[in-house]
This record gives structure tokens, sequence and C-alpha cells, in this order.
């Protein structure tokens, strides 16, 4: 996810943005499979500054370029927000787009065909792995750490692209503050004395002042959070949404977040 806030207000905001709509659009393709058609400069010199960190087909390469900056579907989205003080945020949600899901079914055949030739019990063939220090994992590793790397560059080409169509519609605006952070993610942290590789998923990091952006759905609220470090827990608690009713309550004090709600 990626969030930003802007200089601006919603006093300053024209009455009506449908017709923002579409400038939008054209800025970040959306849909299953879109992307921009051609391999934008920013794309190009991401690719090949990159490219010896994975290995990918020709098909492969040239699809992750086009859609290098491009949204996609399901629950990805693109959103106008105010804070609380009525303070204008843009949020979008977007990963890595078909390529890491490529990448990643690819791993996991070969570690369920690894799994059937050495005759492992398993409760069920999706807990196949791999072996840390082989050679399976470490390709595993550098093919997700690449994805990771895809999806945090194609989010800040995205919000950029967005950010020039947006300011261009208003007339006016500047960027305050960024925060882009992942979530459905791996890496390697210390727990407990102990290097660890540990996996959120649907989550976000919540260290000590990690900064995380919990999207809403369908125009729900979304929420700006700071993570309180709580070290028990791997600081992998789920970043649930609460409502403001919530927070005044008191129910702050045992979540992980300090939470500022968008809209």
């Amino acid at each position: 996810m990626i969030a930003v806030q802007t200089d601006l207000t919603a006093s300053q905001l024209p009455d009506d943005l449908t017709s923002f709509i579409g400038k939008v659009g054209r800025a970040i393709p959306a849909g299953v499979g879109q992307g921009h058609g051609r391999v934008s400069r920013v794309a190009e010199t991401w690719m090949s500054t990159n490219n010896d960190r994975v290995e990918l087909t020709a098909k492969q390469e040239a699809t992750a370029a086009t859609q290098f900056g491009s949204l996609g579907s399901g629950n990805h989205f693109f959103e106008v927000c105010l804070d609380e003080t009525a303070q204008v945020w843009l949020v979008l949600h977007s990963g890595s787009r078909g390529i890491g899901n490529q990448l990643a079914q690819g791993h996991i055949k070969l570690a369920r065909d690894k799994a059937a030739e050495q005759a492992l019990k398993l409760e069920d063939p999706d807990l196949a792995y791999f072996i840390q220090g082989t050679a399976e994992f470490n390709a595993y590793i550098r093919d997700m750490t690449w994805a990771q790397d895809y999806a945090m560059a194609n989010r800040s080409t995205m919000i950029d692209s967005a950010l020039r169509a947006f300011f261009s519609f208003v007339r006016v605006g500047a960027e305050v503050d960024r925060i882009n952070c992942h979530h459905n993610f791996t890496q390697r942290e210390v727990h407990g004395g102990r290097q660890v590789w540990v996996t959120r998923k649907g989550a976000i990091k919540a260290g000590t002042d990690d900064r995380g952006v919990i999207p809403g759905s369908m125009g729900t609220r979304s929420y700006i959070v700071r993570g309180k470090g709580l070290g028990p827990q791997l600081q992998l608690l789920l970043p649930r949404r609460r409502t403001p009713l919530q927070q005044e309550q008191g129910q702050e004090a045992v979540s992980p977040w300090r939470t500022w709600p968008i809209r």
C-alpha cells in the first residue's frame, strides 16, 4: 500500500471529482492483464537495473515491463481521501501484478514435485517446502525479494503519475509526506536472538515507529498507522481496521498501532 499526504485541504477541491476519474484511469491503467502497452522510461530503467537478480522468460520480462506502473484488479484501488483535519491524501493499493504470482507458482510446483520425489508425508501438498541453504531455497528467496521490490517500485511509479494528474486537475498542490509499505511479504529479521524469516500474510510490520497504511474497502475508512513494536508477537499482528468509537473506548492501549483515520 502507499499513501501520500498533500498540502491541500477539502476546501481547495472542486465540488465534483467525476471528471478526474478518466484522467487517473489514463495515468494508471487498471484491470486484469492491463498495462501501458509500451515500456516507459522509468520501467526500462528499473528493469535493466534489476534484471540480473531474477530469471524471467522473454514473455515475462516484456509483460512485467509494460505492466510496471499499472494497478491490476481484484481489491486493488486508488482513492482520493480526507483525514480528520480535512487534509487531502491519495491512497493506492497494489502489488507485483501478475509476475509475482507467476514466480511464486513456479516455486510452489517445484516444492511439491520435490516433496513427491522424496515421499515426504505432508498434511497438505501446499505445505511443501525448501530447506534453507539449498539451491532451490536460494532461488526462491531471490525471486521473492525481486518481486517485492518490483511491487514497491510499481506503487511509487503509480502514485507519482496520480499526483501529476491530480495536481494538474485541481491546478494546485504539492506532496507533503509519503508512506509506502508491503503487506503479504517476507524478510529476514532477528527475534529472540535468532535470525529468522518472518512472513506477514495480510499484515504489515508494526515495529517501533514503523509507519503503515491499512486500506479500507470500497470507500470505507483507511488508516495511517505507526507501530508500537510489540516484540513478543514478532511485530506481526494483523492490521485490523478499528472504528473511532473503539479508539474512544481505550482499545488503543492494546493495539499494536497508533492510528489516524482517513476517509
